[in-house]
């Protein structure tokens, strides 16, 4: 395993959790939104200390809802968490990519 560095992220892959160092490759810094914390909803990455992980907001958005709807039935939620939820995605993708020999923007084909 890899020497762990500030930049600590959990990354589910499979059924399996590893962690690993993402660089931030987006713009926004979301290290202060996304948090993962031991003992809540197992290590997974949730949103400022709340049981809301990332994996829920894109669930969310993938299955059609809004923004604003989400904001909506989590009044405790911002835009700018929503934000950090997308950044942070891309950012595992990116390194996800990069772990398999892909440069960045290279199209994956199965």
């Amino acid at each position: 395993m890899r020497s762990l560095k500030k930049n600590l992220m959990v990354m589910p892959t499979g059924l399996d959790i590893i962690q690993a160092d993402v660089s931030q490759t987006t713009d926004m810094d979301y290290q202060h939104i996304i948090t993962i914390e031991p003992g809540k909803r197992s290590r997974k990455p949730c949103i400022r200390g709340m049981r809301v992980t990332v994996y829920n907001i894109l669930e969310y958005l993938a299955g059609g809802m809004s923004e604003s709807e989400i904001l909506e039935d989590f009044s405790a939620l911002t835009s700018e968490d929503i934000k950090a939820c997308l950044a942070f995605a891309a950012d595992c993708d990116q390194y996800v990519n990069s772990r398999n020999g892909n440069p960045k923007n290279q199209t994956i084909h199965p």
